[in-house]
């Protein structure tokens, strides 16, 4: 069973692929994108439903949806993996 380590989201990535797998055996036609909250961290104050590491995540598996993206600058502030590869 793949597990969730950090930024690494493999559990989460094999439960939409499962998913897919499920629709497609039933003959349903696919989904272009996902779109989960993840409510992680604790509250950010007493009784908040926001927590300090709440987001959304967004998968899309159809390409033709992405329209254009952008990329933050410094990008290696902002994308764990990069500076995962550059440890290495």
């Amino acid at each position: 069973m793949p597990v969730n380590k950090g930024p690494n989201r493999q559990l989460d990535c094999a439960v939409i692929r499962h998913l897919h797998h499920s629709r497609k055996e039933k003959r349903l036609p696919p989904f272009d994108t996902i779109r989960a909250p993840f409510h992680e961290g604790g509250p950010i104050y007493a009784g908040a439903n926001f927590t300090d590491r709440l987001h959304i995540e967004l998968c899309i598996l159809n390409p033709l949806c992405i329209k254009g993206y952008l990329l933050p600058r410094p990008i290696h502030l902002f994308n764990p993996y990069l500076q995962q590869q550059s440890r290495a």
